[in-house]
């Protein structure tokens, strides 16, 4: 049974392709920048989390929350890819200090809305809290028609993301966890919007232009590994179940 389930549903990317000496400066030494075409990527993804489950207390059940993450894409000394998270804004406070704990994530309290009119979607934020504050307005069109499924490289490249580092509980460097579901089927999306100071509270300057590429996809399933340190311990129970 995986440790944690939930469903992401309606998420937005927003991506810009960034010097990549910029964003090495900000990785720890343990990761390297995951370039495409010579260029680093930072992203914008919002979106809504429903149905989290995690073991063993999955009879406890959650209420819908928000989401809005600055990301980047990294590599391993080993040649492993996946992401690196600067912030992560979720408006479920109990959701935001379990995730610091378990896995070590950036999360920040943070009231988030969603509105939704003739189609389009909106999802402001304001990050209040011991961790700084931010805000953030992330927007799409309508979709009428639906794009078509995106396959070309970069939408693999910056989608297809199922490993994250972080600093994890007691760990003396960053550990990554991992994450299942179906392929995206990210459509490719014109005259995305986003304002805020998501950038500028990690140390970037904020886009003064429109994404170079955005995305959407509707949702899917997502089953999550156990953080390193409680993979260990989970291993030896079940091994501790076998001997008695």
């Amino acid at each position: 049974m995986p440790f944690m389930t939930q469903r992401w549903e309606d998420l937005i990317f927003l991506h810009w392709h960034w010097p990549k000496d910029e964003i090495k400066k900000s990785l720890p030494i343990e990761l390297e920048v995951d370039l495409f075409e010579d260029t680093g990527w930072l992203t914008v993804a919002a979106f809504k989390l429903s149905g989290l489950r995690i073991s063993p207390c999955r009879f406890i059940r959650w209420s819908d929350f928000y989401e809005i993450n600055l990301r980047t894409y990294v590599r391993d000394k080993n040649g492993r890819s996946g992401v690196w998270f600067y912030s992560l804004d979720s408006s479920d406070i109990v959701a935001t200090i379990g995730a610091r704990f378990l896995y070590g994530l950036p999360y920040n309290g943070a009231k988030i809305v969603r509105n939704e009119k003739d189609g389009e979607v909106e999802y402001q934020s304001t990050r209040r809290g011991i961790f700084g504050e931010a805000k953030a307005t992330i927007k799409r069109p309508a979709i009428d028609p639906l794009p078509k499924d995106a396959t070309d490289p970069i939408t693999r490249f910056l989608l297809e993301r199922y490993c994250f580092w972080s600093k994890q509980y007691w760990a003396r460097q960053n550990k990554p966890s991992f994450v299942e579901h179906r392929p995206y089927q990210g459509r490719i999306m014109g005259q995305c919007t986003y304002s805020g100071e998501l950038f500028k509270s990690q140390g970037f300057a904020e886009p003064t232009r429109k994404p170079d590429i955005s995305h959407y996809e509707s949702g899917f399933d997502v089953s999550a590994s156990a953080p390193s340190w409680l993979r260990g311990r989970i291993t030896g129970q079940e091994n501790q179940r076998l001997v008695d």
